[in-house]
């Protein structure tokens, strides 16, 4: 494995409910990958939009070749499709570790979900089995788990998905709760891909939403 590379998969809400915070949104994930750009090591981001259906916006790109989300690329509308987001993110994340040579496989793989709302579109996978492959690649492969969750119970939305209860984050759906709670993920995720071999994420810091609303 390559000690020095990170595999990051990112699903992300664009469900209709998303539409109100879109520009943070993508500005703040924008500040995010730019911060991760300048992180020592290799990292590779695989991004999954999700609202009615799935749509795969990057798969395994260089960070460097990450452009910044637009009006086009990140729009917010429709129900949410969170199971089948996440159950193909996770497929297709482990047939393409597979395919490749180990010499060349990352040392560290974060799948990272960022919703504010509760499944309600998903035809083909089930809360279970989604736990089932989480439970598995964490278990077999150690991969880390992050839940970012608001005007939900993160912590019940994540652990049901076989997330860690501590890396199951709240966050206030306001442009400054969004604009933590990236700073918060890049700070999070900077320290993660520093570690030396597979070592898995362990969120550190204030895991809840703060009480005010600006």
């Amino acid at each position: 494995m390559k000690d020095n590379l990170t595999s990051l998969v990112v699903v992300m809400d664009a469900s209709g409910s998303m539409a109100k915070l879109a520009a943070d949104t993508r500005g703040s994930f924008n500040t995010f990958i730019k911060e991760q750009k300048a992180v020592q090591g290799e990292a590779t981001l695989s991004l999954w939009t999700f609202n009615s259906v799935a749509e795969r916006v990057y798969n395994s790109v260089p960070l460097s070749d990450v452009q910044d989300l637009d009006d086009k690329s990140y729009k917010p509308v429709g129900n949410t499709a969170l199971l089948d987001t996440l159950g193909a993110a996770i497929d297709a994340e482990g047939q393409r570790l597979a395919a490749l040579d180990e010499k060349d496989r990352p040392s560290k793989v974060l799948v990272m979900v960022v919703t504010d709302g509760e499944e309600n579109a998903s035809q083909t996978f089930t809360k279970e089995k989604v736990r089932e492959m989480v439970s598995h690649q964490q278990d077999k492969y150690n991969w880390s788990f992050l839940f970012l969750g608001a005007n939900i119970d993160a912590f019940k939305g994540g652990t049901s998905l076989g997330f860690a209860a501590n890396n199951s984050v709240g966050y206030t759906p306001t442009r400054g709760g969004t604009s933590r709670l990236y700073a918060n993920v890049s700070d999070n995720v900077s320290k993660y891909r520093s570690k030396i071999g597979s070592a898995a994420m362990n969120w550190s810091g204030d895991n809840t939403p703060p009480a005010d609303k600006k």
